[in-house]
């Protein structure tokens, strides 16, 4: 991948071998030089001590339960479980929206295959979710390590995404939502997870759902962003509707596209500690890289911390 280019465009229009490819040296510039990741387990953890058995290894001795119980006691440890990463993708009709070579959706889809193959490269299990489109249709894989079964979904739900909206409404099924998919995606798994949102959060409940999804899991929001969005009018009004809820918006001379919804790159409060970055799908291939890869650092430095 060059990465003075911008991302690959139109990934649904790329035969099945390029596809594999492409998404393959993308995971390979989100690794590249950095062992550090937040799928990877913190190694081995302290289980509990027990008598000495002949062939243990001297330094694995617990000299501290030794000298209280007055026999010899060896430290034993258990391999750490590796946490299970949710990649959640917004299919929703704004993320459709394109004044860039690459719409905030194409975008939202290689950088979240990307990093679902990353996560099976790490050895963690992979689940990929998508909202804003009607169940029928919509793409789901529970954690899963097998790679077979995540190119699948993956390749499910390049197909599904290259659906016009218009082929979409004919299953007559009301599209599952963001929050809906957060809210769903919690209750199904009920350990501590890692969760990478990729949306550009104008759904009105996004941020309260992620919060409420951050309490428990190990949750990052990649927020989506086209360049039109932070642009002012420069002239005249436009009277338009929101796409997730059909709300009438009347924008005047200096204002935003980011009126439909939340303002690009500003958190509710409430929301204001999840690990957050605004990705401009207009931006070189290396600027949306070096993000992605600056918020998986900081998330690997929380868990470390912890």
């Amino acid at each position: 991948m060059n990465p003075a280019a911008p991302l690959p465009t139109l990934p649904e229009h790329l035969g099945a071998a390029q596809w594999e490819l492409t998404l393959r040296r993308l995971a390979d510039d989100l690794t590249t030089g950095t062992d550090a990741s937040r799928f990877l387990g913190p190694g081995i953890d302290y289980a509990q001590s027990r008598l000495y058995q002949p062939g243990d290894p001297i330094k694995s001795i617990d000299w501290r339960t030794t000298a209280r119980a007055g026999r010899v006691h060896v430290k034993a440890f258990q391999s750490a479980r590796r946490s299970g990463l949710h990649v959640l993708l917004d299919a929703s009709a704004s993320m459709r929206l394109a004044t860039a070579p690459v719409s905030k959706l194409q975008a939202a889809l290689w950088i979240g295959a990307a990093l679902a193959l990353v996560g099976i490269r790490r050895r963690s299990p992979v689940g990929l979710w998508i909202a804003g489109l009607p169940r029928a249709s919509a793409a789901l894989c529970t954690p899963t390590l097998d790679r077979a079964r995540l190119w699948a979904t993956l390749d499910a739900a390049r197909a599904a995404i290259a659906k016009p909206p218009s082929a979409l409404a004919t299953l007559g099924q009301p599209p599952l939502t963001l929050a809906n998919a957060l809210d769903e995606l919690a209750a199904a798994d009920r350990s501590i997870a890692t969760v990478l949102v990729l949306a550009d959060m104008h759904e009105p409940d996004a941020w309260q759902a992620a919060a409420r999804v951050a309490q428990r899991h190990d949750l990052s929001v990649l927020q989506l962003a086209d360049p039109a969005e932070g642009r002012p009018l420069a002239a005249g009004f436009v009277l338009a509707r929101q796409a997730e809820s059909d709300t009438p918006v009347l924008l005047s001379p200096g204002t935003t596209a980011a009126a439909f919804g939340t303002p690009l790159g500003q958190r509710p409060d409430f929301a204001a500690a999840i690990p957050h970055t605004v990705i401009n799908t207009a931006d070189p291939g290396r600027v949306i890289i070096a993000q992605v890869r600056r918020l998986l650092s900081a998330g690997h430095a929380r868990r470390a911390a912890r």
